[in-house]
């Protein structure tokens, strides 16, 4: 009798080891901000936009530079999807992120002054 509760438990142990897990699925911090930004465009700045004009004017609002940057030239059409260039400008909003925040900043020269001596700005306080 003994022999066959541990043989039950050992056999429900190994059928619950062999069921998948689910991986909890990660949200970045940076695609949250993100799509906070967008509701917030949408909510307030272009609320009185035409609904012609509604998605020029919230990519125009999450990143002026991004959206000039892909769709300057060649604004989207009412109702025009285009996904390659919505991907590049996702693309252009999560490296402005970075840079904004310092994770990857870009490269500057160092700033110095008169004589190659380093800057007001750059001389530790004492």
């Amino acid at each position: 009798r003994i022999g066959k509760m541990r043989l039950w438990a050992v056999l429900l142990v190994l059928s619950m080891m062999l069921v998948p897990a689910e991986a909890k699925r990660r949200s970045s911090r940076r695609s949250k901000s993100a799509n906070t930004l967008k509701r917030d465009c949408e909510r307030v700045t272009c609320k009185g936009a035409h609904e012609d004009d509604q998605e020029n004017c919230v990519l125009k609002c999450q990143s002026p530079e991004c959206y000039e940057q892909v769709y300057g030239a060649d604004e989207l059409e009412p109702g025009e999807v285009d996904r390659e260039r919505s991907r590049r400008f996702s693309s252009c909003m999560t490296t402005m992120g970075k840079r904004k925040s310092g994770r990857r900043p870009a490269q500057q020269p160092e700033k110095r002054g008169e004589e190659g001596s380093v800057s007001a700005e750059q001389q530790p306080e004492l």
